[in-house]
C-alpha cells in the first residue's frame, strides 16, 4: 500500500512546520516554469533581468548551477543580489521566498534595520498576492522562532559582525542578501569576501542598461560652478519650476543648516533629514511623509543612503562631490520612473570625482553658469532689493545665470 505523502506546508492550526530542503534540487532545473506559473496568478510583471536573478539564485542554492567554464557549482547556503535603486530588489527577494517556501516549506524571515522597509515588504507581499508566510525582523531582534530562509535587506549598510550574530541565532539553512553597492572596501561589512563565496554574487543589469531599456528614468545632467549652500540656494530660489521637488545631499551639518536657513528665509519649505536609525524615532518617517504629501518642497540629507525614500515624482537630486559608488547611491532615488516626471535631473559640480554621465548617458547636459546675464525661460526671478536677495548678499555676490550646453562626458 502506497503511503500518502503530504507536500511541505505550514499547519497554522497545529503550529507544525514541515521543512524538506531536499526538494530544492528537484525544483531548481525547472525554476523557469515554476516562476511562470507564479507570475500567472500573482499581480507581478517580472522583467527579464529579474527572472534571470531569481532563476540564478534558485540554481545556486539548489546546487545545479554552473560557472562560465561550465563547471558544476556546489550548493551554496548564501547568495548576494546586487541591483541598482528602483530595479525591484524587494520583489526579487519575495519571489525567491515564494518559490522556496512552496517547494520546501521553509520558514521565511525578512530582516531590515528600518521599520518602514519591513512594513513595505509585508505590504508588497500582500498587494502582489505572493502569499509568503513572512516574519519581519529587526537586525538586532532575537526571537525564539527559528528561520530556514533569512533575507537581509540593504546589507551594504550593515556591520558584518551584527549579521553573523543574527545568523548564528536563527541558524538559517539559506541566507539571501539584497544590496545596491556590494563593492564596498570596508572589511567590517558583511559584503567582504570572507562572509560569502565569490560564486554567490548575482548582478542584474547595470544602471546604464536599465535606463536604455526604460526600466529606470531618463535624466538631464546639470553642472554647478561650485557645490556650496549659497550656490544651491541661488538656483532653488530663482528657478523653482526648473528643479521642482528636490533631494539635496550635504557632507556636513554646517552646510546643511546654512542651506536650510537660506531656503527658509526665502519662504521655501524644506527639512534637514534626521540621521537616527532608532526604530522608535519617527522623525525621519514624518519628514518623508510631509515631502511626499507636498507639504515640503526640498529634503536635505547628510547621508548618501536614502533608499527608504520611495517617491517616484522626485524631480531633481543634488549630488555632492563623491566617488562612483557613493554617487550611484545618491542618484538612485531620482531614477525611479514616473509618468508625471518623465525626465529627471541630476545636479553635480565641476569638482566631483565621478560625473554621472560617465555612468549613464543623459538626454541633455547643461551648465548652470552664474556669470551669464540671462535667465532660463522657465525660471522665475526675484527683485534685486527683496529681503531674500539681501540675505544671499551676505554669502555671495548676487548674480543670475542660464544653462548652456556642455561637451558630453565619455562613458566609462
Amino acid at each position: 500500500m502506497m503511503k500518502n505523502v503530504q507536500p511541505p506546508y505550514y499547519d497554522a492550526f497545529l503550529n507544525r512546520r514541515h521543512f524538506t530542503p531536499q526538494r530544492l534540487p528537484m525544483l531548481a532545473p525547472g525554476t523557469g516554469g515554476a516562476l511562470a506559473a507564479i507570475l500567472a496568478v500573482c499581480d507581478l510583471q517580472s522583467r527579464p533581468y529579474q527572472r534571470h536573478v531569481v532563476c540564478r539564485a534558485i540554481e545556486l542554492l539548489g546546487g545545479v548551477a554552473r560557472d562560465d567554464q561550465g563547471h558544476h557549482i556546489a550548493p551554496l547556503d548564501r547568495v548576494l543580489i546586487d541591483s541598482p535603486h528602483g530595479s525591484g530588489k524587494m520583489l526579487m527577494g519575495l519571489t525567491i521566498a515564494t518559490l522556496l517556501q512552496r517547494s520546501t516549506g521553509c520558514r521565511v524571515g525578512w530582516a531590515s534595520r528600518r521599520p518602514d522597509r519591513r512594513t513595505q515588504a509585508s505590504a508588497e507581499n500582500r498587494a502582489r498576492g505572493l502569499g509568503v508566510r513572512l516574519q519581519t525582523l529587526a537586525i538586532d531582534d532575537r526571537q525564539e522562532t527559528p528561520m530556514d530562509l533569512l533575507i537581509i535587506d540593504a546589507v551594504e549598510r550593515e556591520d558584518g559582525a551584527a549579521i553573523e550574530s543574527l545568523r548564528d541565532h536563527y541558524q538559517p539553512h539559506w541566507t539571501i542578501g539584497l544590496s545596491t553597492s556590494p563593492g564596498r572596501g570596508d572589511r567590517n561589512r558583511w559584503l567582504d569576501h570572507k562572509h560569502w563565496p565569490a560564486q554567490g554574487m548575482i548582478r542584474s543589469q547595470p544602471t546604464a542598461t536599465l535606463i536604455e531599456q526604460g526600466y529606470l528614468s531618463r535624466y538631464r545632467h546639470l553642472t554647478l560652478d561650485q557645490y556650496t549652500p549659497a550656490e544651491i540656494a541661488h538656483w532653488l530660489i530663482n528657478a523653482p519650476q526648473r528643479f521642482g521637488k528636490s533631494l539635496i545631499y550635504s557632507d556636513n551639518r554646517r552646510d546643511a543648516d546654512l542651506l536650510y536657513l537660506l531656503l527658509r528665509q526665502a519662504g521655501i519649505r524644506c527639512h534637514v533629514m534626521s540621521m537616527a536609525d532608532d526604530p522608535a524615532d519617527q522623525v525621519r518617517a514624518g519628514q518623508q511623509q510631509e515631502f511626499v504629501a507636498g507639504q515640503v518642497d526640498h529634503l536635505i540629507s547628510l547621508s548618501p543612503h536614502v533608499d527608504d525614500l520611495a517617491f517616484p515624482d522626485l524631480q531633481t537630486v543634488f549630488c555632492r562631490p563623491a566617488g562612483k559608488r557613493c554617487t550611484l547611491q545618491m542618484a538612485g532615488p531620482v531614477l525611479r520612473p514616473s509618468v508625471r516626471v518623465p525626465v529627471k535631473q541630476i545636479v553635480q559640480c565641476r569638482q566631483t570625482a565621478c560625473p554621472f554621465p560617465t555612468i549613464a548617458a543623459p538626454t541633455e547636459q547643461l551648465s548652470l553658469d552664474p556669470q551669464r546675464t540671462l535667465v532660463s525661460s522657465d525660471s522665475e526671478t526675484r527683485p534685486a532689493n527683496s529681503p531674500q536677495r539681501a540675505l544671499l548678499n551676505h554669502f555671495r555676490k548676487p548674480r543670475v545665470g542660464f544653462a548652456v550646453p556642455l561637451t558630453p562626458f565619455p562613458i566609462r
